[in-house]
This record gives structure tokens, C-alpha cells and sequence, in this order.
């Protein structure tokens, strides 16, 4: 008898390993779950003829994903840890009250996430951007977003202890280097203050609801110095919002959230960009203010009945600023496209300059040059020359200008240094820039920038880079030589 049950349990086994394979025809999974995209079938043989050596585990990627019932099985699960056991799922972390973060901003949380070099890096290199933006007559500030968890903590699960906030030393670090920005955790404040109910983010998205959002953008205009919203605004609260963190955790079975809509009157505007034919505007902006986020890496807005231009580098935090932003500027770019890039301004446009970014992805600050070419500057320098063997110097040739960057010994380095880059002619005159503490690799010990190549007369300039912080100034002596024809 004992071996006769053996026999069906070995049985059942095998049968339920096979049963995916058996419903695969009729049952496969062909939607994404979650942030993840679906994948096709892998090809045995690339595009170049030769055979792909990532055959099989392209392929173990696209059977997980078309796993007949996987979303079903991936909320039967997230149902069990997180109903039954208090558990995470996934990148879910299950917090107080039902309310949902995500574990990509656990590191910011407990305090980990940026250092004090990254943290004035980011500011310094807010700092040259802005200095750039107001050489070119525009206004420009800074919008850092806090995380869910940052601005609500108290719902976090108690197992994780709150450390110091990189944002709010980020915050002090700008404040020591004239940046404008906007704090967003006083924003918030000042508006619970006043007696605004409901949460400003949603419960099961990592995004702020139109509430949270309406009141920001309204901390926007004032910062730049325009109108807002703050007539009498009538509000429905509906209980249709698919949040992401929700369908990540319950692809299936899910929670809708809670979503205010604000009627807030609106004047004709146009969308040149996307052009989605046979849309009119108000489903181009319905499309890209979807939960997809497609179609809206970069987008246009016309608006002839009002003044001024935006530039404006996001993430999908502003999308539910977009209606407001066309309605505000007679022309708006609005860009998800990074590094920022500010060879489109003109002196001569009343442009403001905009970045807004999630605080979880602050260090992508940092994570690539600017694009817009630095100008000389007035400075002189009394260094000691430190030479180091890890020091490099690169210079790539460009249409009318070049990029210099490279990597620096972290000996030279405080928490606060500054880099310049000198370039010294034959005849002994230098030319000076500041660089961005940017690396183009993953050093914390970096420089990078554009310059203008209409700055150098012909000739042959040695180039050495200068580090500076409150007690010591130190070259790296002679790098690199570049020729100017």
C-alpha cells in the first residue's frame, strides 16, 4: 500500500511539473507584469549569423514570463506572504495600513543610498547648471520628489529603522550653494497644515495622486514667479486608479487606489509632439498620461494664448503636471531623455529651465555629463603638483567642439573639492574651466565637459586638472596635450 502511494505521489509530481507545458498552447501569458517587458522567442542564431550564446537563458526568461496563469500564480503568492505571513513580494515592500513602497527606495530610507561625495556632487553640479541656465537669461529650479516612504514613514514596516534622509542633506548642500530648488516635504506640510484631507501619494502606487500633484505644481509656479491654480476647484474622488506598485504585487485580484480629479479650468492648447494620427488632443493626453508611460519621451506643447517658453527634464512624477505645463507656457519640451541638455536655449527667450527627479534616482545626477558647453572662467591657482599613476585624461573630438573627462586618484579628494581643468599655451597663457565631478565610468572621483573649441587660438595646450577644496589646492601636473588648428 505505502509503495502504491509512493507510485501516485511520484505521479502527481511529474503531472504538475508537465501540466505548463500541456496548457502552453492555450493558455500561455502574453502580458507583461508589472515594469517588466514581454519577450519574444529567442533566435538560436543572431543577426550577424553566428550562433547566441545567451540562447538558454533568453529563453529561461521567456518561458518564466509565458508561464500559463502567471499572474494569476504570482498574486495567489503575493496574497499568502503578504496576507498571511506580513511579507514583501517581489520589489513590493507591504507596509501599514495596506499602503504599498517600493523596495527600490529601502536604500534611502534606512540612509545608505548616497554619500556626502555624491551628495555635493549633485549639488555642484545643480550649481553649474544653473549658473549655465542664467547666463542664458532663464530662470531655472530644481524639484527633487521625495519617495513615498520619505514623506510617509510612519507606514513603513517597523522592522525597518528611518536613518538620515540624503535628501534633506541634499537640501542643505544645495542651500550652501545658492541652488534653487523646491522642497517638496514643506510643500506638503504647509498643505496638511491648512486642512487639506486624504494622502498627497497614492496608497498602492509609488506616485503622488493629482491632489498631491495639483498642490505642487502650484509650489511651481511660485517658485518661478507665475500664477497658479487657486480659484475654487471642485474635486471627485473615484476609486479607479491601477497603482503600479498593485499590479506588481496582484497582476490579478488586484486593489483599485483612490484618485482625485481636480476640474481645473483649462485654456486650448495643442500637442505637436507626439503626433498620434487621428487623436485629438484631449486622447494624445489622456494616451500619454496613461499608467503605460508610452509615447511620452518627449513632448510638445503649443498654447497661443499664453507667454513663455519651458524646457523641462523629467520622470514620471510630472506626468500628471503635463495638462498644467501646456496651459502655463506658450511653448513647452518636456523631455525624458537625460543627460541634461541645454544647447537649445537662447539668450533671447523667456525660458524656464525645469528638472524634476524622484529622489531614489538622485545619483543619476551624476551619472552623465551635461550637454551644454562650460566657458572660460577668471581663476588662478596656487597648487601643489600631486602626480598619480590611476590619473587619466581623455579628449574626444567633436563638431565644433570637445569633451574632456577622465578619472582622478581619490587621494587628491575631500567631500566638498572642487575640479578645474587648465589648459596652458606655448606661450605660457592658460585657459580655465570648471569641470563637472562627473564620471563616465563608476568612480566617485570623476571630471567631465564640453568646451567650445572657438575659445582656443591655433596652437598646441598642455592640460592639467586642478582639485580645490576649503584648505589645499592640487594639480595633477601635465595630462594630456590637445592641438588646435
Amino acid at each position: 500500500m505505502k509503495k502504491f502511494l509512493k507510485l501516485i505521489y511520484i505521479a502527481v509530481f511529474f503531472l504538475v511539473c508537465c501540466l505548463p507545458l500541456a496548457l502552453w498552447t492555450w493558455f500561455s501569458t502574453e502580458e507583461s507584469v508589472g515594469n517588466t517587458k514581454i519577450t519574444s522567442f529567442p533566435q538560436l542564431i543572431d543577426e550577424n549569423g553566428n550562433f547566441n550564446f545567451e540562447f538558454t537563458s533568453e529563453f529561461d526568461s521567456y518561458f518564466a514570463q509565458h508561464l500559463p496563469f502567471r499572474p494569476e500564480l504570482i498574486s495567489v503568492d503575493s496574497k499568502i506572504n503578504s496576507g498571511l505571513f506580513l511579507g514583501e513580494s517581489g520589489n513590493v515592500i507591504v507596509g501599514k495600513d495596506g499602503m504599498l513602497f517600493s523596495k527600490d527606495t529601502l536604500k534611502d530610507y534606512l540612509g545608505e543610498s548616497l554619500n556626502e561625495r555624491q551628495i555635493y556632487s549633485i549639488a555642484k553640479t545643480l550649481s553649474l547648471i544653473q549658473d549655465y541656465a542664467e547666463k542664458m537669461n532663464s530662470d531655472f529650479v530644481f524639484v527633487p520628489m521625495p519617495n513615498k516612504n520619505t514623506v510617509y514613514p510612519q507606514y513603513m514596516p517597523s522592522r525597518y529603522v528611518k536613518g538620515e534622509s540624503g535628501l534633506l542633506k541634499l537640501y542643505d548642500a544645495m542651500d550652501k550653494l545658492g541652488v534653487n530648488y523646491i522642497n517638496m516635504l514643506d510643500v506638503f506640510e504647509e498643505v496638511q497644515s491648512i486642512g487639506v484631507e486624504g494622502r498627497l501619494y497614492h496608497d498602492r502606487d509609488t506616485h503622488w495622486n493629482y491632489l498631491g500633484a495639483f498642490y505642487g505644481y502650484n509650489a511651481l509656479m511660485d517658485n518661478l514667479g507665475k500664477y497658479g491654480y487657486y480659484g475654487h476647484i471642485s474635486m471627485e474622488t473615484r476609486f479607479d486608479w491601477t497603482g503600479d506598485l498593485d499590479s506588481m504585487l496582484y497582476p490579478r485580484f488586484g486593489i483599485l487606489d483612490k484618485q482625485y480629479y481636480l476640474d481645473v479650468p483649462l485654456s486650448d492648447f495643442t500637442i505637436v509632439k507626439p503626433y498620434l494620427k487621428g487623436l485629438s488632443t484631449e486622447d494624445v493626453m489622456k494616451d500619454i498620461m496613461g499608467s503605460s508611460e508610452k509615447n511620452d519621451s518627449s513632448i510638445n506643447t503649443v498654447n497661443e494664448s499664453k507667454n513663455g517658453k519651458l524646457l523641462m527634464f523629467r520622470d514620471s512624477f510630472a506626468r500628471a503636471w503635463l495638462p498644467y505645463l501646456a496651459d502655463s507656457y506658450k511653448n513647452t519640451d518636456i523631455t525624458r531623455y537625460y543627460p541634461v541638455n541645454l544647447t537649445a536655449l537662447k539668450e533671447d527667450e523667456d525660458t524656464d529651465v525645469v528638472y524634476e527627479i524622484v529622489e531614489r534616482n538622485l545619483s543619476n545626477v551624476i551619472s552623465d555629463t551635461p550637454n551644454f558647453n562650460m566657458s572660460p572662467i577668471d581663476k588662478n591657482f596656487n597648487a601643489e603638483t600631486v602626480q598619480y599613476d590611476d590619473n587619466t585624461a581623455n579628449v574626444d573630438i567633436l563638431e565644433g567642439r570637445i569633451k574632456i573627462y577622465g578619472n582622478l586618484s581619490e587621494k587628491y579628494f575631500s567631500d566638498n573639492s572642487d575640479i578645474y581643468v587648465v589648459f596652458e599655451s606655448e606661450k605660457g597663457d592658460e585657459i580655465v574651466y570648471e569641470a563637472f565631478p562627473i564620471s563616465t565610468g563608476e568612480s566617485l572621483y570623476g571630471y567631465s565637459l564640453y568646451i567650445d573649441t572657438i575659445d582656443f587660438s591655433p596652437g598646441s595646450y598642455n592640460m592639467s586638472v586642478i582639485i580645490t577644496d576649503t584648505n589645499s589646492e592640487k594639480s595633477t601636473g601635465y595630462l594630456t596635450e590637445i592641438t588646435f588648428e
